[in-house]
């Protein structure tokens, strides 16, 4: 695992398609011997977060990569495998008197991967002893419920492809929860929407488009927390 990090991750010349691969293929079989030898001890959990690292990071960075090169579904599946395997090895763990330091972190992955089930939150704050969330967390899950809920909103009111639907941005605040018009007006702006001065108060444009969002704009909202 330790050459796979150090001289292989790092390496993305040529085909990605090549080099997530050859990565996968051996973190899989990594995770097949744990599984098999029923391991479970800190050196475990380390090689486990490390897999679950290479998921994620990949999650990310070739989101925008074609279906021949990256199958995301694919890839998020195993992700989801590695955060099952290391919260049960953390509870292991935990019940014999072990804890991980890295363990609310991927807690918080978790969490964040499993948003659309109402009682997420409350299972893992309910845990005992209960594991600190992060404040980094907290905010990237309501950044990606925002996102969510952003999705829908924009499909419920856009009757029509060929031409945008005027909505106020006071009713976005509200619904969204922005502390003020200033805070919604940037979330939508780098989610592809335009805000402009209506007749009588700022609307949103919405529009029958895909949501995206500028990574850029993401990390500056993440490292302001760091």
């Amino acid at each position: 695992m330790d050459y796979l990090v150090t001289q292989i991750m790092d390496q993305k010349e040529g085909s990605l398609r090549d080099w997530y691969d050859f990565v996968w293929n051996r973190t899989r079989g990594i995770r097949k011997d744990i599984t098999q030898q029923h391991l479970c001890d800190p050196l475990t959990v380390s090689l486990i977060e490390k897999c679950t690292r290479f998921h994620i990071h990949c999650t990310h960075f070739m989101c925008e990569e074609p279906m021949s090169s990256f199958d995301a579904k694919i890839n998020n599946e195993n992700m989801t495998k590695c955060l099952q395997s290391l919260k049960e090895m953390y509870q292991d763990l935990r019940n014999r008197g072990v804890f991980c330091a890295s363990e609310a972190e991927f807690q918080g992955y978790n969490v964040l991967l499993n948003l659309n089930k109402g009682d997420i939150l409350r299972t893992e704050l309910q845990q005992e002893p209960p594991v600190p969330m992060p404040a980094t967390y907290v905010v990237m899950g309501q950044l990606a419920i925002r996102k969510d809920a952003l999705r829908a909103l924009n499909i419920a009111y856009t009757v029509s492809t060929q031409r945008s639907t005027v909505f106020p941005l006071d009713g976005v605040v509200r619904m969204l929860l922005f502390r003020d018009s200033e805070e919604a007006a940037d979330f939508l702006s780098h989610h592809g929407l335009a805000v402009s001065d209506g007749e009588h108060a700022q609307c949103v444009l919405l529009q029958l488009v895909a949501v995206t969002h500028q990574a850029s704009w993401f990390r500056a909202v993440i490292e302001k927390l760091q």
